[in-house]
């Protein structure tokens, strides 16, 4: 009689194996789309907050410092574009000491908005009373109203309104940009 067990193998067989890496592929398989599909929507969501926080912060500084604050189209991120309405060129808030829309030797640059990655389009859809700037009163207050569409293609369109009281507010459309 014997008192030694016969000893139990560790760890796992080869059919436990390949059924775990069964179950990991079939699920990668589905989730791996949906997954890219998020990554985008929230690549989509960051643009859209940065241009709200960009407003937002001329907004607030106009109020602060009781001076106009002037919000521009800039593809060089140092003057201010004459014309257009690609907004996603970049943008320019700074002081406008004589209020005459363009960056000089007095106005102070408050923030700068980089230019949008190649794939992101950001156009006026309803363009304020200029079109390619508008500005904040020491009120808090825009000089016009606009509409801003941000698209990025196959994903749904965001807009960006700024109202006449100065509110910068964001939507999501059902609309899918080409």
């Amino acid at each position: 009689m014997s008192l030694h067990r016969p000893r139990r193998a560790k760890g796992f067989s080869i059919i436990e194996l390949m059924v775990t890496v069964a179950v990991v592929g079939v699920t990668a398989v589905i989730a791996l789309p949906a997954m890219g599909d998020f990554v985008s929507d929230m690549r989509i969501s960051a643009k859209t907050n940065d241009l709200l926080a960009f407003f937002n912060l001329a907004r607030s500084e106009a109020a602060k410092r009781g001076a106009r604050v002037t919000i521009c189209i800039s593809s060089d991120q140092a003057t201010c574009a004459t014309g257009g309405t690609d907004w996603a060129a970049g943008a320019l808030a700074f002081i406008d000491g004589d209020a005459n829309g363009q960056v000089n030797g007095t106005d102070t640059i408050l923030r700068v908005l980089d230019a949008m990655p190649a794939n992101f389009t950001v156009t006026a859809t309803t363009a304020f009373a200029t079109g390619y700037y508008f500005y904040y009163r020491p009120s808090g207050a825009a000089s016009s109203a606009g509409t801003l569409r941000l698209c990025r293609s196959g994903r749904f369109q965001r807009n960006i309104s700024v109202s006449t009281i100065g509110r910068p507010m964001s939507t999501a459309t059902t609309t899918t940009c080409a």
